[in-house]
């Protein structure tokens, strides 16, 4: 017999394969806001030809137009799979302006998580990167850094739950970027857990929406 947890666990993922089953038209969304890729350009010592520099200004363009659409995508994909689960349907063209609406604030609140995990790296990093510029041990910096690296992980999670429950806050309550990581913290006390069940179950849900589509 399943435990409730087990139970909650088998519903997100039950609930994410009937999204993907029935609205389809959150596909396109799910495609972008899954991650924007770039173009990594490079050529020998010297002068690069022309049709270099236009290829890099073309890659430019097409990874500016592939993060704007990935800010986009995100507002909808939260939108529209909070208005399936009420029972209703939306289209590509109501969760494009969904998205554009929240864009910004989707921005802010990435940016500022971006920063945050960055800063943890950073830190991570230090006794490994300060060993190597005093010329100590790079044994002693590395296993620093380890420990450092796993004694982060909580942190780096709970930046990521952060993240994740500002950016429904902010397309479902229409909240600001502060206040949306306000209304995170204040959700995630207490609850640490429990969100890293819902992040085991939104894995599994991810995976068999993909199988269905």
């Amino acid at each position: 017999m399943n435990t409730p947890r087990e139970n909650r666990i088998w519903t997100i993922v039950r609930q994410a394969y009937e999204t993907a089953k029935t609205q389809r038209q959150l596909w396109l969304f799910g495609l972008f806001a899954a991650g924007a890729g770039g173009v990594n350009l490079k050529t020998p010592g010297g002068t690069a030809p022309d049709w270099v520099i236009y290829a890099v200004i073309a890659a430019s363009i097409v990874g500016v137009l592939a993060l704007l659409l990935h800010l986009i995508s995100e507002g909808a994909l939260i939108h529209g799979t909070a208005h399936s689960r009420d029972g209703g349907r939306t289209s590509l063209g109501v969760g494009f302006r969904t998205g554009l609406k929240f864009a910004p604030r989707v921005a802010g609140i990435k940016l500022l998580t971006w920063l945050a995990t960055l800063l943890s790296v950073v830190v991570i990093a230090a006794p490994l990167g300060i060993a190597a510029l005093a010329g100590a041990s790079l044994l002693a910096g590395g296993v620093a850094s380890v420990v450092l690296a796993v004694a982060s992980v909580p942190l780096l999670l709970t930046i990521h739950l952060l993240g994740t429950y500002a950016l429904r806050a902010a397309v479902l309550e229409g909240s600001g970027v502060a206040q949306s990581l306000r209304t995170a913290r204040q959700f995630l006390v207490g609850r640490i857990v429990p969100s890293l069940w819902l992040l085991i179950a939104q894995a599994l849900g991810s995976s068999v929406a993909s199988l269905a589509s």
